[in-house]
């Protein structure tokens, strides 16, 4: 059902019809799941729940919560189950739909689907591990979890190697003032040397 047949189906009616028929919808067949659903999905996209004086103030989290007793993500995969893949959610159930789209991503919801139509084939049932095998070949390999970074012993070992450069450029710094220093002490010398060379020669 698309977002202006919502609007069609329950522009009209006030706020205590539509809850009326979402507490009349809150069985267990689909049909009636699907009805539900359809309601709470308007209530959401018109922000419509908001004129029960009790939710003014709140978000759709809330009123979802307060009103039906149903989690957000609940309501969510419900929502996407019914108004993407109703026929698939008919047959399978709202939780396959669900899984598919947790495990196997968006682009792949088609193809699975398919292919699980594909395996049935004409009987009536189809075992449930075969259903399982199917999301699992489609499933992305699950990437390697990266190890927690241990900021503590990381910055720890950072502050003793740069103290340990520290050192050693101090110990640096401390050599060539020596070599200054015997560089100035050995001038003289050399003035010495450059005078006595000429007599050296001459021997």
């Amino acid at each position: 059902m698309t977002r202006e047949e919502l609007k069609q189906r329950y522009d009209t009616k006030k706020i205590g019809e539509i809850e009326k028929e979402i507490e009349k919808n809150r069985g267990t067949s689909f049909k009636a799941q699907q009805e539900m659903t359809f309601a709470l999905a308007y209530l959401k996209m018109s922000g419509r729940f908001k004129e029960n004086p009790q939710y003014k103030k709140s978000s759709f989290e809330t009123y979802l919560l307060g009103q039906v007793n149903m989690r957000l993500g609940t309501f969510r995969e419900n929502e996407r189950a019914i108004m993407h893949y109703p026929e698939v959610a008919k047959k399978y159930g709202i939780g396959l739909v669900a899984k598919v789209h947790r495990k196997c991503g968006a682009p792949k919801e088609a193809e699975v689907f398919k292919e699980i139509y594909h395996a049935q084939g004409d009987s009536k049932n189809i075992n449930q591990a075969k259903i399982e095998s199917i999301v699992v070949k489609h499933t992305p390999p699950q990437k390697a979890k990266t190890q927690p970074v241990d900021w503590k012993t990381l910055y720890h070992k950072e502050l003793e190697a740069h103290r340990e450069t520290t050192k050693q450029l101090s110990a640096a710094r401390a050599q060539i003032e020596k070599l200054k220093k015997t560089v100035v002490e050995f001038r003289p010398l050399r003035a010495l040397k450059a005078a006595i060379e000429p007599f050296m020669a001459v021997g």
